[in-house]
């Protein structure tokens, strides 16, 4: 069978749009994901340069990600702020220094996130890391740039149910006691429990139920998207063995 050239182009378009449509199918969405700290599985925090640190020099940083189907961070670069009403042009935007820049983008490309679908197919997700390096003299504490402790009183949260990881208090042997006893914590940016103590409950339960506490585990708690610590209580219910 002979084909004429017009015969022979209308096939090759044919061809030529089928595999386009192909490969525009097989290319995942991107989709928009805001500041993406606190949909972190993984937020390595940047060394904060020493040299900066004493000098005093710090600020916020903001690094533009591209998220794989995965969760691996694809690409990262510095995102510089737009300029605000009143500024004239980029040049009046207050830029980090280059090493504060150098050192989020280090941190945010070993950033790991939970895998994001799309109606049920996964999809890749563009959004902002965002680091605080704070001075020594910042209100937050000496090089602090994680961002604020979150205070609570001692009453104002139960935290056992917000726990990952909550073992059991052992029970003491040869003790004839029961109730209630409170355990004042504080749970670090990585959700290890930093420090523990007891403010309340019979005296003999004490010891048992902050060594229970101490080994509690917590996801990390954000804080207009910055990793934070908390304050709270754990609750321990001690009834007689049997």
């Amino acid at each position: 069978m002979k084909y004429s050239a017009h015969s022979f182009i209308c096939l090759l378009a044919l061809l030529f749009c089928g595999t386009f449509s192909i490969a525009a199918q097989a290319e995942p969405r991107v989709i928009s994901g805001g500041v993406v700290n606190s949909k972190a599985t993984k937020l390595p925090q940047p060394e904060y340069p020493e040299s900066l640190k004493i000098a005093g020099i710090g600020g916020k940083v903001q690094i533009m990600v591209l998220i794989g189907e995965d969760g691996n961070v694809m690409s990262a670069e510095h995102l510089i702020p737009e300029p605000t009403r009143g500024r004239q042009s980029d040049s009046d935007v207050a830029r980090p220094h280059p090493l504060l820049v150098e050192a989020a983008l280090e941190a945010a490309r070993q950033a790991k996130f939970a895998p994001t679908l799309l109606s049920g197919k996964p999809a890749r997700v563009r959004g902002v890391v965002v680091y605080r390096f704070v001075d020594k003299d910042d209100a937050y504490g000496p090089g602090d740039y994680e961002g604020p402790v979150r205070v609570q009183s001692p009453a104002s949260e139960i935290l056992n149910g917000r726990a990952i990881s909550l073992p059991a208090p052992a029970y003491p042997p040869a003790v004839r006691a029961s109730g209630t006893v409170t355990v004042e914590v504080v749970i670090d940016l990585a959700g290890s429990v930093e420090s523990a103590k007891a403010i309340s409950g019979h005296p003999v339960l004490r010891a048992s139920a902050v060594a229970a506490a101490r080994k509690a585990k917590f996801s990390p708690t954000y804080h207009e998207g910055m990793p934070v610590k908390i304050c709270g209580v754990l609750v321990y219910n001690f009834a007689l063995p049997d």
